[in-house]
């Protein structure tokens, strides 16, 4: 992990690699500390500019919270959600759109919509129309992550500052420059 925030991905993805093949020999694959593992391993494949590789694993991680935790839980949102990362790097738009917005459906029932968990994955479905050039369909996204987060976290917090940032930039790409 310490690695892997240092940007050091041969050392992190060597590092998840050995740990993944201790938590398997010690608690198997359908084990929670087996599942972080495994998307801790994706994430920093992901982030290493290998989102092509990361996906088959985010998919069994998908799978393995669906096991442990409920199809319905929050850490299966959790984990579409971060397969929507690798598909929107890879340019499968439609691909990450489907798995943000079941990360939504999900939060929705869990916890509601008027939730910090909720904002997630919704500023994450702007982010994937923004990037495929629909901004008509971000724009509204972002005015609804950004009034959730002002709602729901306090005032100055980094996501609150982001899903501003966000707003104003799809506001500027679309041209509307008076707007942000």
């Amino acid at each position: 992990l310490v690695a892997a925030k240092r940007a050091d991905y041969a050392h992190a993805l060597g590092y998840y690699r050995e740990a993944l093949a201790i938590k398997q020999k010690q608690f198997g694959e359908h084990h929670p500390d087996y599942q972080v593992t495994l998307q801790g391993y994706a994430r920093a494949l992901s982030d290493s500019g290998q989102p092509a590789q990361a996906v088959a694993l985010f998919e069994r991680n998908i799978a393995l919270c669906d096991e442990l935790y409920g199809e319905r839980s929050a850490k299966s949102a959790d984990a579409r959600n971060v397969l929507g990362y690798s598909l929107q790097d890879l340019g499968r738009f439609a691909d990450a759109i489907a798995q943000y917005l079941e990360a939504m459906r999900i939060h929705a029932e869990v916890s509601g919509k008027d939730t910090a968990a909720y904002a997630v994955p919704l500023n994450n479905l702007a982010t994937a129309y923004e990037d495929s050039g629909d901004y008509a369909a971000a724009i509204p996204l972002y005015e609804e992550s950004l009034a959730t987060r002002r709602r729901t976290l306090p005032d100055g917090n980094r996501l609150v500052l982001r899903a501003g940032y966000n707003l104003a930039r799809a506001l500027v790409r679309a041209g509307r420059l008076h707007e942000a």
